[in-house]
């Protein structure tokens, strides 16, 4: 991205935090099925919400500028 600058950096970026948002949220829901503490799986559960919320947010970002998101993680 350091050699994109204006609305080329501005997709490249919203592509970007699409893709990180939507791994890690599947990586949360990995966690919270395989985690065996409860308190751990408590604490999982509560930062998936918030991952969540912010991946709903970029989506929709990158709704209005035309770029396709892939499907919400199963689970979520």
């Amino acid at each position: 991205m350091k050699l994109k600058s204006g609305q080329s950096f501005d997709y490249a970026y919203v592509e970007a935090m699409v893709k990180d948002h939507n791994d890690d949220l599947q990586k949360f829901i990995d966690e919270e099925n395989s985690a065996q503490n409860p308190e751990l799986k408590a604490t999982v559960q509560k930062a998936e919400q918030v991952v969540k919320e912010h991946t709903e947010m970029i989506d929709g970002i990158a709704h209005l500028g035309g770029i396709q998101t892939p499907p919400m993680p199963s689970g979520a």
